[in-house]
């Protein structure tokens, strides 16, 4: 866990706001590309340190994985599991803006 939640907890910022900027809310609309676009932006989301999202990634593959997981699957897993808990993330879009 020493690896693992610090690998998690630094990438969830931009997925968060990468949903947030989606008139839906919803998470289960963020696509890892759309993820990816936004990394690619550090206006975006300027909170979220990128190089150490990928220094703690790292880390936790060096230390739990054998070096073998890469950035973008571990993104894509945080964003899975940020998906199954949706509702207590409150990220189902409900913080959507109500239709006119």
């Amino acid at each position: 866990i020493d690896f693992a939640l610090p690998a998690c907890d630094a990438i969830t910022g931009l997925i968060i706001a990468t949903t947030l900027v989606r008139p839906s809310r919803n998470i289960a609309e963020v696509k890892l590309s759309s993820v990816r676009k936004k990394w690619k932006d550090r206006r975006f989301a300027a909170g979220v340190d990128r190089d150490h999202v990928t220094e703690v990634t790292a880390d936790f593959s060096r230390e739990c994985f054998a070096g073998g997981l890469e950035l973008w699957d571990h993104i894509q897993n945080v964003l899975t599991a940020m998906q199954s808990a949706a509702e207590l993330l409150e990220l189902d879009g409900r913080l959507a803006a109500p239709e006119a």
